[in-house]
C-alpha cells in the first residue's frame, strides 16, 4: 500500500535556476541544474518538471540522469 513505502528524507541534493550568457546567440538564458553536494554518488535521478500560470499549464516533461557523481552538478533544461 501507498502508506507502507518509506521515502528518505533528501540532503545535500539541490535545484538551482541561473542566467547565463549564450555566446553563440549572444543572449542571457535560463538554465535549470541539479546539484549533487553530497559525499555519494546518485543512480537513477528522475525529475518531473511542470509550468503554469493562471489561465494555463505546460504538460509534464520528465528527465532522467543515470548516474549523478558526487560533488557535481547536470543541467537538467533550458528555460524559456
Amino acid at each position: 500500500m501507498r502508506k507502507d513505502i518509506k521515502i528518505p528524507e533528501v540532503k545535500d541534493v539541490y535545484i538551482a535556476v541561473v542566467r547565463e550568457e549564450h555566446l553563440e546567440y549572444n543572449t542571457l538564458d535560463w538554465n535549470a541544474y541539479i546539484i549533487n553536494d553530497s559525499d555519494k554518488d546518485l543512480d537513477t535521478v528522475l525529475i518531473l518538471s511542470q509550468g503554469y500560470t493562471d489561465q494555463k499549464m505546460t504538460p509534464p516533461m520528465r528527465h532522467t540522469i543515470a548516474k549523478l557523481p558526487a560533488r557535481s552538478y547536470a543541467k537538467i533544461e533550458y528555460m524559456q
